[in-house]
């Protein structure tokens, strides 16, 4: 089982909410429908605290995207897919792509 984790920024252009809308109302749901992807799991980045047992930090990422593959074999054979293709190019239209 391979598991990645992407955390995600939004574009300076971009408010968070419309950020997240996007990522769960149009990406997601191709992310979802490619056979390959075992799972996928979009978590969003909430700016408070929750837990008064962790502390507080300043990150700015707006969510975390989770997704396992069967193999490494299956990983590459989905990112090589025209959906896995488009949703790459999605995430470069909503999000801050740049090294950090």
């Amino acid at each position: 089982m391979i598991k990645t984790l992407t955390l995600l920024v939004r574009r300076e252009d971009w408010t968070h909410d419309a950020f997240v809308k996007y990522w769960q109302e149009v990406h997601g749901p191709i992310a979802r429908d490619v056979k390959q992807i075992r799972r996928y799991v979009q978590s969003e980045y909430l700016d408070q605290v929750i837990r008064q047992d962790v502390e507080e930090i300043s990150l700015p990422v707006d969510g975390v995207a989770e997704v396992w593959y069967d193999s490494i074999e299956s990983m590459r054979e989905a990112r090589n897919l025209r959906k896995a293709r488009r949703c790459w190019r999605m995430v470069q239209n909503s999000s801050d792509v740049r090294a950090r």
